[in-house]
């Protein structure tokens, strides 16, 4: 008898710190996920503001910039592609 208690009493220690571990690696993955939510709305909001100032909305705008700044251009269309991947690719 004493050694099912004492086995029963490790499990349920184990069990314990096993939820302990799994509630710290939680938390852990929400403020990462925080993070990187409120650095895409600053990212977005920067880039607005860049759009906004350069007139980039308009589309003379646009095809001034992309004459002027072609490499620019294309990285940043290739950023927002990969971030559409990305976003596409965890909604399904």
């Amino acid at each position: 008898m004493a050694m099912e208690d004492t086995a029963e009493s490790t499990m349920n220690r184990a069990k314990e710190q096993a939820r302990g571990v799994a509630d710290k690696g939680r938390q852990a993955a929400e403020a990462a996920a925080e993070k990187v939510t409120d650095a895409i709305k600053n990212g977005y909001q920067a880039a607005h503001q860049f759009a906004e100032d350069r007139r980039l909305f308009e589309v003379e705008g646009m095809r001034d910039f992309v004459r002027n700044e072609p490499w620019l251009a294309l990285g940043a269309a290739f950023a927002i592609g990969y971030v559409a991947a990305r976003i596409m690719r965890r909604a399904s």
